[in-house]
């Protein structure tokens, strides 16, 4: 057979390179969001874990600062390339179980989380055992907001547009793949003058009511400009959500 000699000498703690450990990768554990399902900074959802990367993600976020980054991606390009996303706060933890297509059971777990600022990624430095993801944070307090007349307006048009939702019942997302309800709730903070990352806050917010496809752009956007492509997208789902009642007969 074939050995290797490998020399350890504790006097000066010399290891020889084969059993060391590899440096941890940089960055946060990750989950990986299709881009219509990101969740977007001040609002909270919970999400049922049940896959062994997830679940191991999870474990590590626990284990350091409890904070998960979602990364988006588009589901529709053939090459991986991962967008801006969430930074997020787990907040709430529950033993579950999933079953599978077989009626096999296995153990999984319910995570409630709420939105705290967005990002870009920098690279994703790993995917297995679970993915992480080095990040550059984009916190809302040193970001440029929206002017405070954008705001009331975002406010005012955030406002027909969740009382719309609810004539409809229809929620900010459809039931997930595994058929969980979607529970998103993005209420609007209150916003000070003299605080300008609350204005950035409630646009960023406001933005998990505009359409699916739309949200993940909003996090990348600051000043006037997200305000400006916040207030237009929210207007547009009004327009679509105001037809839809309509035609249901509602109106």
């Amino acid at each position: 057979g074939v050995g290797i000699l490998v020399r350890v000498q504790m006097g000066n703690d010399e290891v020889s390179p084969l059993l060391r450990k590899p440096p941890p990768p940089e960055g946060r554990p990750a989950i990986l969001l299709p881009s219509r399902r990101i969740l977007m900074p001040g609002a909270t959802r919970t999400l049922h874990l049940y896959d062994q990367n997830l679940l191991c993600a999870l474990e590590k976020a626990l284990e350091t600062d409890a904070t998960l980054a979602l990364v988006s991606y588009d589901v529709e390009s053939r090459v991986f390339v991962p967008g801006p996303g969430t930074l997020a706060s787990i907040i709430h933890v529950e033993h579950a179980t999933r079953m599978n297509f077989r009626n096999e059971t296995s153990a999984s777990k319910m995570v409630t989380i709420t939105g705290l600022s967005p990002f870009r990624v920098n690279s994703i430095t790993q995917f297995e055992p679970y993915v992480v993801a080095d990040l550059k944070e984009l916190k809302p307090e040193d970001t440029p907001a929206p002017s405070e007349s954008q705001c009331e307006s975002i406010r005012s048009l955030c406002s027909e547009v969740a009382s719309l939702r609810l004539d409809l019942d229809l929620g900010i997302l459809e039931a997930a793949a595994d058929g969980t309800p979607d529970d998103t709730e993005a209420n609007l903070p209150g916003v000070s003058s003299s605080a300008p990352g609350s204005r950035v806050m409630l646009a960023l917010t406001a933005a998990q009511h505009v359409e699916p496809e739309c949200r993940a752009a909003a996090l990348v956007l600051s000043g006037e400009e997200l305000g400006e492509y916040v207030s237009s997208e929210l207007l547009k789902a009004r327009s679509k959500l105001a037809a839809m009642k309509a035609l249901s007969g509602l109106g």
